[in-house]
């Protein structure tokens, strides 16, 4: 009886563009869209973390940057950096010419694009030519391609990002709620309300840092609020 060798846990590209029926030129495509994720074999070594975090339009530009992101902890421990070897999910194309793009991102799970998914930092960027050469696409990640591709070409693995008036009402909701909650003064250099409000959500079992309650009060504030003078 013979074996059935085709499942596998992950393929290459040319046994991908067989098992697909098209070329590895529209594969290429696909990865440097950002609708198929590819993986690649991550040597051991450190590599920084950072957070994802909400009301970012993440996967939409594919110009993602450290400074978009937040650091998973502090950026001067050494748990800052981890340690890491074996096939991770490559997200993030950035796209450097009409054929080209590289990877400076890796996640150990495909979602890692989601929100408050950790992601990390490669120490060298990875080509698309070099992932095309030496690069997979695990089994999940093929299963989820095809399902979407089979759904009339409709691929919408992220969400569509708030409509602006929907965005700023929620923003309005946001700060009205420190203002007239937590007697958050916008115009303060320094405020106790961003830990007030990350300490009550956390005893509601809703995790989230001070410093992101703060960032997002401080967006709310220069979005929706009338300017005011910032205080001496």
């Amino acid at each position: 009886m013979p074996l059935d060798l085709s499942v596998k846990k992950y393929y290459t590209f040319p046994e991908l563009a067989s098992r697909l029926q098209c070329s590895e030129q529209d594969l290429r495509y696909w990865v440097m869209e950002g609708e198929l994720t590819p993986s690649s074999y991550i040597r051991a070594g450190e590599n920084r973390q950072y957070l994802m975090e909400p009301d970012e339009d993440y996967g939409t530009t594919g110009a993602v940057r450290p400074s978009e992101l937040c650091d998973a902890c502090d950026p001067d421990s050494v748990s800052a950096r981890v340690w890491l070897s074996g096939f991770h999910y490559l997200v993030f194309p950035i796209r450097t010419s009409i054929n080209q793009c590289e990877f400076r991102f890796a996640a150990t799970l495909s979602s890692g694009f989601d929100y408050g998914d950790i992601i990390y930092e490669l120490d060298a960027s990875i080509g698309i030519d070099k992932v095309m050469e030496e690069g997979v696409v695990m089994a999940v990640e093929l299963d989820r391609f095809e399902a979407l591709k089979s759904e009339k070409g409709k691929f919408n693995r992220l969400e569509k990002p708030l409509a602006t008036i929907e965005h700023n009402s929620l923003l309005k909701l946001v700060i009205g709620m420190a203002i007239k909650g937590y007697a958050h003064d916008p115009a303060a250099s320094k405020s106790t309300s961003p830990k007030e409000i990350a300490d009550d959500l956390a005893q509601l079992g809703l995790d989230i840092t001070d410093d992101t309650v703060r960032k997002h009060l401080k967006k709310a504030a220069a979005t929706v609020l009338p300017a005011k003078p910032q205080q001496p």
